[in-house]
């Protein structure tokens, strides 16, 4: 199980907990630099579920519901474009909200020769939802509501093992 963990401007906690597998495929892309005649396999390593928590700080009022959009970037290697919207309600935890969402998710492309990993990058969206308005979180960053990271590294970064 890896961990990637991000945090707003205004102090809440954005957790992503996932496991990862491995599996070679010859996509229905075509890899750069190769003719659509003769498809290139590759090792991709994913995720099909994440686990995704919410926690508020004690200075923030308390939405009705938060919506989260997590997007995998399209760097031409991915399958195809993941985008999964997920509604999150209140939930009895107090200030902790939490949701899961499935589906492949490609965040590593063993692909050229030697194989080198080319991780794909994640971008998430958390807008909180009000009786009359709606906040969007705000990534310390980049100072965009769009927090981008890499489940990739994420994984390797706490001992998980590189693929390659």
């Amino acid at each position: 199980m890896a961990v990637a963990n991000l945090q707003a401007v205004t102090g809440e906690k954005i957790t992503f907990d996932f496991d990862i597998g491995r599996s070679t495929i010859t996509p229905n892309f075509v890899t750069p630099g190769r003719s659509a005649a003769a498809p290139y396999a590759h090792t991709i390593a994913f995720t099909d579920k994440i686990s995704i928590s919410i926690d508020l700080p004690e200075n923030r009022q308390l939405p009705n519901n938060i919506t989260l959009k997590l997007t995998n970037s399209n760097d031409g290697f991915s399958i195809k474009e993941y985008n999964e919207i997920a509604l999150i309600n209140y939930s009895s935890g107090g200030r902790h909200f939490r949701t899961g969402v499935g589906g492949l998710i490609v965040i590593c492309v063993l692909g050229g020769v030697p194989r080198n990993p080319i991780p794909s990058l994640q971008a998430v969206e958390v807008i909180l939802n009000y009786s009359h308005h709606a906040e969007a979180l705000i990534c310390p960053v980049n100072g965009t509501s769009k927090f981008n990271m890499c489940l990739y590294n994420a994984h390797v970064a706490q001992g998980g093992n590189r693929f390659g």
